[in-house]
């Protein structure tokens, strides 16, 4: 494999040649490429190292979400039984309202009793003396 990867050129084309003999530049080409081999195989540890770390974050960041979630649900209920309390108040209100209303009419009627009973009072006091004075 190394004479192989010796024979390419830099264009990775493969040069023809005869003999067996590799050049300096190849042999320092192959060398570094070698050393590389470990530091790359270290960067995928590495990398695969930091996907586990972030799968984690990723499990934790769902669970947060859920947490969240059932929170929020929670909130949504007493969102809804608020709103049903306020519901509740103003059905109370407009009843209420209603109240006051039929009490303002039977508060009128009674002020009209009242006035034509005092009228009819006063009239009948009146036409009473009338009948005792001239009799």
């Amino acid at each position: 494999m190394l004479a192989a990867t010796a024979m390419l050129n830099c264009s990775g084309q493969w040069k023809p040649s005869d003999s067996t003999k590799v050049s300096n530049d190849a042999l320092r080409r192959i060398y570094s490429a070698a050393l590389q081999r470990d530091v790359l195989l270290e960067r995928i540890m590495l990398y695969r190292a930091d996907s586990a770390v972030y799968s984690k974050l990723l499990a934790v960041k769902d669970s947060i979400n859920k947490q969240l979630v059932l929170t929020t649900e929670a909130d949504g209920g007493i969102n809804r039984a608020l709103r049903d309390q306020q519901d509740a108040q103003v059905q109370q209100r407009e009843i209420l309202e209603q109240t006051v209303k039929e009490y303002h009419v039977l508060l009128r009627k009674e002020k009209r009793k009242r006035f034509w009973t005092g009228a009819a009072g006063i009239l009948s006091t009146g036409i009473t003396t009338y009948f005792l004075i001239k009799k």
